[in-house]
């Protein structure tokens, strides 16, 4: 099967949140979008790509984050400084849906401080 590496911006600016606080991105992956059925599976199909700038504040401490992929936990990270990063992580095929509607939320669950998440992309491939 030949596939072709394709991506989506999803978020071209910033969105600042607080402990508590979310914000939900929605978008459609095509329905020739190539999943995996499982990590290993021998297939030449790679895990999707979720990437996204994070900035937290300088007074950022104990600020715990999760992102959700159609409600499922996809990453949770913790910031402790005001360091801008480039984050990024490899996600189970199985948490995305094809031509349907996806939801990937931001959440700040506690901590003080806040964080701009900004230029957020997925990363798929096409067969």
């Amino acid at each position: 099967m030949r596939t072709l590496a394709d991506y989506k911006v999803l978020l071209d600016h910033s969105f600042t949140l607080s402990a508590s606080e979310s914000h939900t991105l929605t978008f459609e992956l095509p329905s020739d979008t190539a999943l995996p059925a499982a990590t290993g599976d021998g297939t030449a199909v790679q895990r999707p790509i979720i990437m996204f700038m994070a900035d937290p504040t300088n007074d950022a401490n104990g600020l715990n984050c999760e992102i959700t992929i159609n409600g499922d936990t996809a990453i949770s990270t913790t910031f402790n400084e005001g360091v801008r990063r480039t984050m990024h992580e490899s996600i189970g095929g199985n948490r995305f849906l094809t031509g349907k509607m996806n939801s990937l939320q931001f959440s700040v669950i506690d901590g003080t401080g806040s964080v701009s998440f900004s230029d957020v992309v997925v990363w798929f491939q096409r067969s």
